[in-house]
């Protein structure tokens, strides 16, 4: 019973210790000592920070050239003491905020758009998007148990709206390394399908569609290329997770980034 009580209060100290306390960025002076930090921004050259608990949100600025390493909160750490570190693009910084066009949709009449937020490290974004088909085909409808790889692109929707997050699994901060990356992701759509109505369906007439309320589990994986600091080009491939491999589809994208 003893043991038992000891390591429940443990457990309890441990659980109602500061958030901050395992949450920090922390950087290494070369004057051996250290400081935790909330690392705001980094350009390759100034590190851009507040500290913790702060209240007034004043921002510090503190030069490479006075720093060993820092570390990230995430467990994350760059060392200035090792020269293969020098960016290729010193002080060029991805853009934290972009507006995408998915061009296969696009060039026919069906509009995909996604806006994305990167985070302060760069190494993961939100996403927001929105697809609305024009089109007034009907021969792509959704079937009620499709099988793999039955739709190439996203005709049988009449629209959806999509949240989800990438990943850049490359990216060590948002200071650009080179003049293309890789990301890959989840999201989910929640929309509507079009399907068939026997009740109505004549083989000789247009067949009348129906609006179904469905939403479907997608991962994205693509290869990014930077046009500029504010430019970027993509493309990749989409797949369906649930329902599993019924969307295949390949994308090409022109983002704008602010």
């Amino acid at each position: 019973m003893t043991r038992f009580l000891t390591i429940s209060l443990l457990v309890l100290l441990i659980v109602s210790l500061p958030e901050e306390l395992f949450s920090q960025d922390i950087l290494y002076r070369k004057n051996s000592s250290s400081i935790k930090v909330e690392i705001k921004d980094f350009n390759g050259k100034t590190v851009i920070y507040q500290i913790p608990g702060d209240s007034s949100k004043i921002n510090f600025h503190l030069s490479k050239s006075v720093l060993d390493s820092l570390r990230y909160s995430d467990g994350r750490s760059l060392d200035f003491t090792v020269s293969s570190y020098t960016p290729e693009f010193p002080g060029k910084m991805v853009s934290r905020n972009n507006i995408s066009a998915e061009l296969v949709n696009l060039f026919t009449g069906i509009v995909n758009i996604e806006y994305e937020r990167i985070n302060r490290i760069g190494n993961g974004g939100f996403v927001a998007g929105l697809f609305v088909n024009t089109r007034t085909n009907n021969y792509n409808y959704w079937f009620d148990h499709p099988g793999a790889f039955a739709y190439a692109n996203y005709n049988p929707h009449y629209f959806f709206i999509r949240v989800g997050y990438n990943f850049y699994p490359f990216n060590n901060s948002l200071i650009k390394t080179g003049i293309s990356g890789l990301s890959h992701g989840f999201s989910l759509l929640m929309g509507s399908y079009k399907k068939i109505s026997f009740e109505t369906y004549d083989p000789y007439y247009s067949p009348v569609m129906e609006p179904v309320l469905a939403s479907s589990l997608m991962w994205n994986i693509k290869e990014i290329l930077y046009l500029g600091d504010h430019f970027q080009v993509s493309a990749g491939l989409e797949v369906s997770v649930l329902p599993f491999l019924t969307f295949f589809c390949p994308q090409a994208t022109l983002a704008i980034g602010f």
